[in-house]
């Protein structure tokens, strides 16, 4: 009789604990959906929120989203303080698809040093400091158009300005790139150098379902605090790690903590990498940007990637190897502006002083450096007889 009591008390406590803590982390879940719907800044719903509630908070749309092409692209109105993408996915203000007939459009393209990802406020960009300098030497037909988008290459921006930025009817393409392009000759072996970049970046877009846990979110949000789970607004999410082939990012940690060389790199240099995949890719996406630029009547302008090597500390530009490789590049890039007829050549390498105040890192600009390399540049369409008329006098 008295072990039955015992039993019966044993299981009513049992319960009551158990309901406790069911309680308990209902209470906890609640205040949690509760502080991600309201009180939560952008950032942390961005980290912390599911699909479904970061749609619920449209201030906190993260700055990309998935693109069946191109991987990624500026998420469509986004707004996040002085920063802002029009409704067709660009940095800047709203623009029509259609081109006004007197219009005459030019458009950027590049990765982030287009983009302009020194600066904050899209007003202090590159394309907007071009559009500023034009207007005032009264161009004012003239409009410039941010297509520039963070970690794009050539390829990318090959794709971007064949599936995108012909809609725009474009009169004329500025065109820089340099950076992003070594990531993807920095792989081995070396059959892992391909055009599509596949040694370099993950093969395959997939769409991966969140665990059971992580619809809870309390559970989802004390597993992305210790690093055990991915935010479902990560691109990672969606294209997964880079292959083993890619060895950019290796490098760079190596080199950062002062462990090079390890690894691959104790058989394969950096150096070696980059002497067996040269530039290849990089010259036969321009070329191949160039032949359809001609096709649809659309001018260019080829830039050379310009960096302070005294200001490119912390950074993969201040090793040996990614300055021989952006050398390598900016030949390619005088090249072609020297011999084809399609593209002229603006020397951004030769103008920019090697000058700190123009960058944030030694090879992102600054909004001074967006404005002197918006100089250079109305003075190269001037000089080279690349806008509609002259200015009234």
């Amino acid at each position: 009789m008295r072990a039955q009591a015992y039993s019966e008390r044993l299981l009513a406590r049992l319960f009551l604990m158990c309901l406790s803590l069911g309680l308990g982390f209902i209470f906890v879940e609640v205040s949690a959906r509760l502080f991600l719907r309201y009180l939560a800044t952008p950032e942390q719903v961005t980290w912390y929120a599911s699909i479904p509630q970061v749609l619920d908070r449209p201030e906190s749309v993260p700055k990309f989203s998935p693109h069946r092409y191109l991987g990624y692209v500026p998420t469509q109105g986004y707004r996040r303080g002085p920063n802002q993408h029009n409704s067709l996915g660009f940095r800047g203000e709203e623009i029509g698809r259609d081109k006004p007939e007197s219009v005459f459009r030019i458009v950027c393209l590049g990765g982030s040093t287009v983009y302009s990802g020194g600066v904050d406020d899209f007003h202090d960009s590159y394309p907007r400091a071009l559009q500023t300098q034009l207007n005032e030497r009264g161009f004012a037909s003239v409009q410039v158009i941010n297509a520039g988008v963070p970690g794009y290459g050539t390829l990318e921006t090959l794709i971007n300005f064949q599936s995108r930025i012909l809609d725009l009817a474009p009169d004329l393409i500025i065109v820089y790139h340099g950076f992003n392009d070594i990531h993807p000759r920095l792989v081995w072996p070396p059959e892992a150098f391909r055009g599509d970049n596949s040694g370099h970046n993950g093969l395959s877009w997939s769409v991966r379902s969140p665990s059971i846990w992580e619809y809870s979110t309390l559970v989802r949000m004390l597993m992305l605090r210790f690093g055990l789970a991915e935010p479902q607004t990560s691109l990672r999410r969606a294209f997964g790690s880079p292959p083993e082939t890619s060895r950019a990012l290796d490098f760079w940690m190596q080199v950062r903590d002062g462990r090079y060389p390890r690894g691959v790199f104790q058989t394969a240099s950096a150096s070696q990498m980059l002497t067996e995949n040269g530039p290849d890719y990089f010259e036969r996406n321009l070329n191949s940007l160039l032949e359809v630029a001609a096709a649809n009547e659309v001018a260019v302008v080829l830039t050379t990637f310009a960096y302070a090597p005294s200001s490119v500390h912390e950074t993969r530009l201040a090793t040996p190897e990614y300055q021989r490789a952006i050398a390598q590049q900016n030949a390619v890039l005088k090249s072609l502006g020297s011999n084809s007829t399609a593209a002229t050549l603006l020397d951004l390498a030769e103008l920019m002083p090697d000058d700190g105040q123009y960058f944030v890192d030694g090879y992102h600009f600054s909004a001074a450096g967006n404005g002197l390399r918006a100089r250079h540049t109305a003075d190269h369409l001037l000089d080279n007889g690349l806008l509609p008329s002259a200015p009234p006098s």
